[in-house]
């Protein structure tokens, strides 16, 4: 009796130290799923690289939960599209068939229904996309920010229904970790990349300023100023003055259309073959022909440049000049009505083989011939009303007998005035010729 007692107790203290040793081992792997998600978190949110960030996350999972393959995907909002970024344990052949948008696949599912997804067996489940031929079950969890899903967190095992609950939490408490870290990382890249970005375009902006004259040269007869103000780092109008000797000089003023890096493009091409042809004994419907073409030939139907070129003869004290769509530069003498310079032909770029014309104007002492861009006589005040050309006329006639660099800068200082600290809308080019 005694014995048999004794067996049961001992069989009781068997199964109670069994039990302890049960909850002691649940408490230890807890402790340690604890240390290991607050490292992994301590670690992924002691970066700010992307890349980095979704590795951390990847290589602390399969310490917590494990693995036989994994995939962060990033979702993209606009488009919908769910592309892999990070992966693991997957054949190229297969990742590389993977298209995936939201609502398609698991990962998918859990994107659109911003829901986890658990699949205990993927051979029975008709959503699961095979990327992976050895995989037999699957948990993907989404993560967002603000309520958006910006990545799904894939992971997948060899074994049947190898995901449980308990992984799911743990899952669950570590995304909503991993997420925030995504989205500082993702601000923190598109943050990068703009500084690059700006610096690029400082750089750009001053190759362009290098290419455009630097001074005005000095022609026996003729006394000149100009200035270009781009509206951003690099802008799309252009000037040049050309000495072609004999006391000639070359005058062109031109407007790309649109803004930014792309007009730059195309001015910085148009300017250098502008002044190549310069050097070449063409006429001046010859040389905008070849400049259109080229526009035409190289650059997408909706870009077009607006170009003035004209060749000022001291000795003839005449100017011919060709007008390619250009707000006309304005020949203005004292007691007259000004002149606009408008002959020529359709802007460059619109239609190839284009025909362009010439005329010649007659010059004499006092006269000034003002060429300018649209974003003179487009500057509008704070109502809304723009400096228009009539203004710039008016103004300009008022400064006759001054010297060039007075006559712009009355005319600059006008614009100025009309804007009344208004943000710059638009590139600026202003240039003046007195005729001594």
């Amino acid at each position: 009796m005694g014995t048999g007692l004794e067996v049961i107790l001992f069989l009781i203290a068997l199964a109670a130290v069994a039990v302890a040793a049960r909850l002691y081992a649940v408490r230890r792997r807890e402790s340690r799923e604890k240390d290991l998600l607050f490292d992994v978190g301590m670690r992924i949110s002691a970066t700010l690289e992307q890349d980095e960030v979704l590795n951390l996350i990847l290589d602390g999972l399969q310490e917590v939960v494990g693995y036989d393959a994994a995939a962060i995907f990033l979702v993209d909002s606009e488009s919908g599209e769910i592309d892999y970024h990070i992966v693991r344990g997957y054949e190229e052949k297969y990742l590389n068939k993977v298209k995936l948008k939201v609502g398609e696949g698991l990962v998918g599912v859990a994107a659109e229904s911003e829901e986890p997804v658990i699949a205990n067996d993927v051979r029975m489940d008709p959503r699961y996309v095979n990327a992976r031929p050895a995989t037999r079950s699957e948990i993907t969890i989404p993560l967002s920010v603000a309520g958006e899903v910006i990545a799904v967190l894939n992971l997948e095992s060899d074994r049947v229904r190898a995901y449980r609950s308990r992984d799911l939490k743990l899952l669950q408490t570590f995304g909503s970790q991993a997420a925030v870290a995504i989205e500082n990382a993702s601000c923190y890249y598109d943050t990068k990349e703009r500084r690059v970005l700006e610096e690029e375009l400082e750089i750009a902006g001053e190759i362009q300023h290098a290419l455009l004259p630097h001074s005005p040269p000095e022609v026996p007869g003729l006394d000149i100023a100009a200035q270009i103000q781009p509206s951003h780092s690099v802008g799309g109008d252009l000037y040049d003055l050309v000495p072609l000797g004999e006391g000639r000089l070359g005058v062109a003023i031109g407007d790309i259309s649109g803004k930014g890096a792309p007009a730059a493009i195309l001015m910085a091409s148009l300017y250098a073959s502008f002044r190549s042809l310069t050097r070449r004994a063409l006429t001046l419907p010859d040389i905008m022909v070849q400049l259109n073409n080229l526009i035409c030939e190289n650059f997408r139907i909706e870009r077009f440049a607006t170009f003035f070129y004209g060749i000022i003869n001291m000795n003839e004290m005449e100017m011919t000049y060709s007008n390619a769509g250009h707000f006309a530069p304005l020949l203005i003498r004292p007691g007259e009505k000004p002149e606009q310079l408008s002959n020529g032909g359709i802007v460059l770029g619109y239609m190839p083989d284009s025909e362009y014309g010439e005329r010649t104007v007659k010059l004499q002492p006092d006269d000034l011939l003002v060429l300018y861009t649209d974003g003179i006589i487009e500057t509008e005040d704070p109502s809304g009303e723009m400096f228009g050309e009539e203004r710039l006329v008016d103004i300009a006639a008022t400064l006759i007998g001054q010297s060039a660099s007075d006559v712009l800068e009355g005319l600059w200082d006008a614009v100025r005035n009309h804007c009344v600290n208004c943000a710059q809308a638009d590139d600026i080019t202003l240039v003046v010729i007195r005729i001594l």
